[in-house]
């Protein structure tokens, strides 16, 4: 991510900026970013282990838990990938692939004054504490034609065929991340990664339970940097006329029954005044946002829609998760799941109905399926010469558009998919 070679940023400077993000007090989009000091113990005990100087990055208090294919999250020219508009199936790319990490305290490390309550490491098998702390690193995967987002899904089902941990399932998972992680993945974006964001949720170093976005901000090099976090308003707004408006005039028009489902606006930076946060927090497994004046079947699934677009939301009430889809704490492997991703049906949390059911995973692997087999065009060329020619001539344009032209290569061909012009598009980022 940090790219040395081409950026000149050394690796170990580039991952402890990041880490001090939680050690100073920040404003973004002018909200209040209060620090969360135990991250400094974290770093000075890295840095401890690593000898003293630069931390050692093979030395980092992760563990891996999970990584995820998001092919569902991809973007077209319509829109897409969690942000808003109508699938053409012209790619942008082939959604994201993430790489989910909890923090560990390894034999000997401690946190300093204590845990607050739900924040107490968990003893695994081999000494180290497991934090709940989670770390989540989602790649956009630079791949832009039809035929080559079809070939990235069907990559993916085909682990399928194989037992993980063994030697070819692991060849072949190396051969689909290295597509993503690798230097240069992406020259288009900073320091050529394809890095989209990071996030993190976790209670470990202050309570309550908070979410925070990071991202490469600056081109062509740059460090990682805080943001706001993606389709949540700062958090004051929660029961506010201010998120009512938003609702009742944003939401509610871009929706209907008896799906519900169509795509809405994403939340913006500005809406009456700087709106979107940086910070969210969860206090409680019950969470959600709300608003004053919902009253409509509209507007109550205008409330859903917007909570469970944001990330407090998601990870609490509205899905009735307790705080995490992918359990960081969990003692050993495999990492626990929340029902969001396995199964459950929650009750409307402000209006006690309907019911809702969610099982993430299965419509995750229907998507992918669809994506591995869904059907590819790619247009000719129009030969504009003729075609100017003729409309300056006749004022009409000539019988055959594509007569004359010089032939194009495959791979620059207008190459878009027909099935997913037809699909719903995933607004749901997390």
């Amino acid at each position: 991510m940090a790219n040395q070679p081409a950026s000149g940023i050394n690796p170990s400077f580039f991952a402890e900026t990041w880490l001090q993000n939680w050690t100073a007090n920040q404003t973004i989009n002018s909200f209040g970013v209060p620090s969360r000091l135990q991250m400094q113990a974290i770093i000075n005990q890295w840095r401890a282990a690593s000898g003293g100087g630069k931390l050692d990055l093979t030395k980092a208090p992760l563990r891996l838990l999970a990584i995820v294919s998001r092919v569902d999250l991809r973007r077209t020219t319509g829109g897409g990938g969690g942000y808003s508009g109508n699938a053409t199936g012209n790619f942008l790319d082939a959604g994201e692939a993430r790489f989910i990490f909890g923090f560990v305290l390894p034999p000997g490390w401690q946190l300093q004054g204590g845990y607050p309550p739900g924040g107490a490491p968990v003893i695994n098998p081999n000494g180290c504490q497991a934090l709940p702390f989670s770390v989540i690193f989602e790649y956009r995967v630079p791949k832009c034609h039809c035929e080559a987002v079809r070939a990235w899904a069907q990559n993916w089902v085909d682990l399928n065929n194989y037992v993980p941990g063994t030697a070819a399932y692991n060849s072949r998972l190396e051969l689909l991340t290295e597509q993503f992680v690798r230097a240069n993945a992406n020259p288009a974006r900073p320091n050529g990664s394809a890095i989209g964001q990071v996030r993190s949720n976790e209670i470990a170093l202050q309570a309550p339970w908070e979410l925070r976005e990071f991202q490469l901000t600056q081109f062509p090099w740059s460090l990682i940097n805080e943001t706001t976090t993606a389709d949540t308003a700062d958090d004051s707004f929660n029961n506010t006329p201010l998120f009512a408006n938003w609702i009742q005039g944003n939401i509610v028009p871009a929706i209907s029954g008896p799906t519900w489902d169509q795509p809405v606006p994403a939340v913006p930076l500005f809406f009456g005044g700087n709106f979107q946060g940086a910070h969210p927090q969860a206090p409680g497994p019950g969470f959600f946002w709300n608003a004053p004046g919902l009253a409509t079947l509209g507007d109550n699934w205008g409330r859903h829609r917007a909570s469970l677009n944001s990330c407090n939301g998601c990870h609490t009430g509205e899905t009735g998760t307790i705080f995490v889809h992918v359990d960081p704490a969990t003692p050993g492997l495999p990492a626990g799941l929340s029902g969001f991703l396995t199964g459950i049906t929650v009750n409307d949390p402000a209006f006690g109905a309907p019911a809702r059911t969610f099982n993430d995973l299965l419509r995750r692997e229907a998507d992918i399926q669809q994506v591995a087999n869904m059907e590819c065009l790619q247009f000719p060329t129009v030969n504009t010469a003729a075609v100017t020619a003729s409309l300056q001539a006749t004022g009409q344009l000539p019988s055959d558009l594509f007569a004359g032209a010089p032939p194009t290569p495959a791979e620059e061909r207008l190459s878009v998919g027909v099935d997913d012009m037809k699909r719903v598009v995933v607004l749901e980022v997390h």
